[in-house]
């Protein structure tokens, strides 16, 4: 499989996010979004389903939205958090 990189202004990222967002994923981007959080990236996966992790930072914080609809932020003296990107689950 071949990856390539696009990449886009913070304004066409978050819209991306929008578009690819299942209707539980777009309310807690769109309540991220209005604290001031910034959509860094977005990884969408095809099969079987497509589905989509949005991944969002604020000041020193990154997280993922998973896509159950969660926002997963780091452990407590952690910074990150890291997302499977076949299953788009939350690594433990």
């Amino acid at each position: 499989m071949k990856r390539r990189t696009i990449r886009m202004d913070a304004d066409s990222l978050t819209q991306e996010a929008l578009r690819a967002a299942n209707p539980e994923q777009k309310a807690t981007l769109e309540a991220c979004l209005k604290n001031g959080w910034k959509v860094m990236k977005v990884l969408t996966i095809y099969e079987p389903t497509t589905k989509s992790a949005i991944n969002v930072a604020a000041k020193d914080l990154s997280g993922w939205i998973t896509p159950d609809g969660k926002l997963h932020r780091p452990l407590k003296g952690k910074k990150h958090v890291a997302v499977n990107t076949r299953t788009l689950e939350r690594v433990w």
